[in-house]
């Protein structure tokens, strides 16, 4: 049934859309955009019927290039809140066929837009089932030029143009009913105006079908989900009817009781881990200032003995030289070799002796200077401070454990009773398996089928 529908509205860079954008869209093809260097690609874009430039006679060659064309409507354009493009989108007849669509369409843009100096780039859609079909129509807003495009046509944007091509749209699709032999005919005026007393419908396209097929496949959905459901359950319930058999049950018990006793060996393990931790810190906490005093003396000491030793050798320097210059009391005031040497050597051992002897003076002071054994104390509480805090994590951390402990040795004893029923009758299995065995390698007949004949490896399919 032909419906009335006719809407207008303005492509604007403050939406930030793109007349480039909505050709490629509209028209089904791959654009790209020279103005912000993007690509916009619609190749696979199904319900495209047709599409076609239409301008006026005088028109330059590349109005009918859609790349060319609305890039220089983009370029055209300086301004950031700029208004590119019109588009009017308008429902076709269902009872017309293609052509007569087409031929509606080219009628109407040829006599409100092209004949006013307007470039039209239509599309014309329908959907599947061919129940939707519809037109969109993009317009330049700008007047056309030998060399471009010129001022825009301030007009074109009033109310009485629009209310115009409301009616004149109305006019042709009528006119092209009529030409088809169909009886129907679609009114551009409100309910009120033409004196029908109803409320308005919208317009919903293909809106409604497509919520039925969602309908439909949450529908399926929600069955396989039940069906799904079904199925855990049943699977579930063979589970537990299998369990429930003798040999399972006892292999069950068997596996808790096997597990539960080796969680409580390692739970042990770990608990004599941590007191050993324990044990550890608190011994650290209570010999930390000893070890660090007795660090430091360590230290007095070594440079005391380091300190005496070059302290002696000065000294036998120096009595080394003395005795030269004694024995050669001419040679001594002349510059020899052998004087010089001995004199240089005293000279280093005498710095050496007074080096050391500063090192035991600052190490003394430090040791025994109030502000040292202030930072020195305030070092110690900080490392206890530290200690203690891992202390009390560690004694938490123990506790847990502890109670995790309890809990392990309590789940092992009811493992435990569970398998003492089940372990009589496995020795009982076991005794029989043993008495049924051959008691020497001469009673052949005696021994289990698989082991008279080697069998032969299975290395799988040759």
């Amino acid at each position: 049934m032909a419906i009335y529908h006719f809407s207008a509205k303005i492509i604007k860079r403050t939406d930030g859309r793109s007349a480039v954008a909505a050709a490629a869209y509209r028209a089904g093809e791959k654009l790209i955009d020279e103005r912000q260097g993007l690509a916009f690609e619609y190749a696979r874009k199904e319900r495209v019927e047709h599409t076609a430039i239409l301008a006026p006679e005088s028109a330059p060659a590349f109005v009918c290039d859609r790349a060319r064309l609305w890039n220089s409507i983009e370029q055209a354009e300086k301004r950031k809140d700029a208004q590119t493009a019109r588009e009017v989108e308008v429902a076709l007849p269902a009872e017309l066929n293609f052509q007569q669509r087409r031929e509606l369409v080219e009628r109407f843009i040829q006599c409100e837009f092209i004949e006013r100096g307007m470039v039209a780039d239509y599309s014309m859609h329908n959907d599947r089932g061919g129940a939707n079909p519809h037109c969109h129509i993009l317009l330049s807003m700008r007047e056309l030029c030998a060399d471009g495009w010129g001022k825009k046509v301030r007009e074109w944007n009033s109310k009485p143009m629009l209310e115009g091509w409301r009616a004149a749209w109305a006019n042709h699709v009528n006119g092209a009913l009529e030409r088809g032999g169909y009886s129907v005919r679609v009114d551009h005026r409100t309910l009120i105006d033409q004196g029908i007393e109803r409320e308005p419908q919208l317009h919903h396209g293909n809106k409604p079908v497509r919520i039925a097929q969602n309908e439909a496949v949450k529908a399926h959905a929600v069955a396989l989900i039940d069906l799904a459901a079904v199925r855990f359950q049943i699977a579930a319930e063979r589970a537990r009817l299998a369990a429930r058999s003798p040999s399972v049950i006892r292999n069950e018990a068997c596996r808790e009781h096997v597990t539960a006793m080796a969680a409580v060996v390692d739970m042990r393990d770990q608990v004599a881990d941590m007191d050993r931790r324990i044990e550890r810190l608190v011994g650290k906490r209570t010999t930390q200032t000893a070890r660090q005093i007795a660090a430091k003396n360590e230290k007095l000491v070594v440079a005391q003995q380091r300190c005496a030793q070059r302290r002696a050798a000065a000294d036998a320097a120096q009595a080394t030289l003395r005795d030269w210059q004694h024995a050669h009391p001419m040679l001594a005031l002349l510059p020899l070799l052998p004087g010089v040497g001995l004199q240089k050597t005293a000279n280093k051992a005498q710095a050496d002796a007074e080096a050391s002897e500063a090192v035991v003076r600052h190490l003394q002071m430090q040791i025994f200077a109030p502000a040292y054994l202030k930072i020195l104390g305030a070092k110690i509480r900080a490392c206890n401070t530290d200690i203690e805090k891992q202390l009390r994590r560690l004694s938490l951390q123990r506790e847990q454990l502890g109670h995790a402990l309890a809990a392990a040795v309590q789940r092992a004893d009811r493992a435990q009773r569970a398998w003492e029923p089940y372990k009589v009758e496995t020795r009982a299995e076991w005794l029989r398996a043993i008495d049924n065995w051959p008691r020497s390698i001469d009673q052949p007949s005696a021994l289990p089928q698989q082991l008279k004949q080697p069998q032969p490896l299975d290395d799988g399919p040759r």
